[in-house]
């Protein structure tokens, strides 16, 4: 069997056309690269050189093995590549979300679940992350709607519902609910991290003002502000402060989430996915 590193030899004298130049960027003697050819010539049974005083051609051999030799080493770069995404597919989760809703509700499950794994979260479109899920470079998502491809499980897990989250009411009846035409207009506090809802927000209230804030800073803001914001089901803090939390009325302030993984991965992540289906 040749050894890999007399193609790599024998490519990088290909790309010099110099055995000196070869050599010094191979840091390696030329003595020693011209033994290295020699025993490759050796191990083949033919000759791959034609020399002369001061230079070295490839003949017809040569020139078929340079060839055959850069097939081999960009399968061999593949190969490793491809097995070092395998095994960082064995240490990680990729999880893709359309909003931020399931890092809230599954967060200590997701990131304490396997203490070997790391979990990458990206927020991004449902189309984007169904696509990157069938070339697998998402291990999980969280998406909107349930999906027809048979090579893809897609289980509803749970509903988001958004309300408005004010200091105070400015109507008796508002505890019972209320739509997004009447609060159009007005200014909120808004986290800028909120995906999928963002099509919903910008649809209904077309005419509102929105003060963008992360997620690190909008709770103290939301706290030391009179200003109008938004939680959810979902996101709703335990201790309510000064602050009444106000259902949204319309159809779009409930967003259903799906769980989705390739069907031929669900035995590598089935734990998860049993953990996340008891919550």
């Amino acid at each position: 069997m040749i050894e890999l590193y007399l193609l790599e030899y024998l490519v990088k004298i290909h790309e010099f056309g110099n055995l000196t130049k070869a050599s010094e960027a191979l840091f390696i003697s030329q003595p020693s690269l011209t033994r290295s050819m020699q025993k490759l010539e050796s191990e083949l049974g033919i000759t791959l050189f034609n020399h002369t005083k001061n230079k070295i051609t490839f003949n017809e051999a040569g020139e078929l093995l340079y060839e055959y030799a850069l097939n081999v080493l960009k399968a061999h770069d593949v190969m490793i590549e491809k097995m070092n995404d395998y095994k960082n597919s064995l240490s990680t989760i990729s999880l893709g979300l359309v909003a931020p809703g399931p890092i809230f509700k599954y967060g200590n499950l997701l990131f304490g679940a396997f203490n070997s794994k790391n979990v990458v979260t990206s927020i991004k479109d449902e189309a984007t992350l169904i696509k990157e899920l069938s070339e697998e470079k998402q291990t999980l998502i969280f998406i909107n709607h349930s999906l027809s491809d048979k090579r893809i499980i897609a289980k509803k897990c749970f509903d988001e519902k958004l309300f408005l989250s004010i200091s105070k009411p400015f109507s008796n009846t508002i505890d019972k609910g209320i739509y997004f035409k009447d609060i159009d207009g007005q200014s909120f506090l808004m986290t800028n991290e909120i995906g999928s809802w963002n099509e919903v927000i910008q649809k209904h209230l077309p005419n509102s003002k929105f003060f963008l804030e992360s997620n690190d800073n909008l709770s103290e803001l939301v706290n030391a502000s009179s200003i109008p914001s938004f939680v959810t089901n979902i996101t709703m803090p335990s201790k309510r402060n000064n602050r009444i939390y106000v259902p949204i009325l319309d159809k779009d302030a409930t967003m259903p989430f799906f769980i989705a993984y390739l069907k031929k991965n669900e035995e590598k992540i089935i734990q998860l996915i049993n953990l996340i289906s008891l919550n």
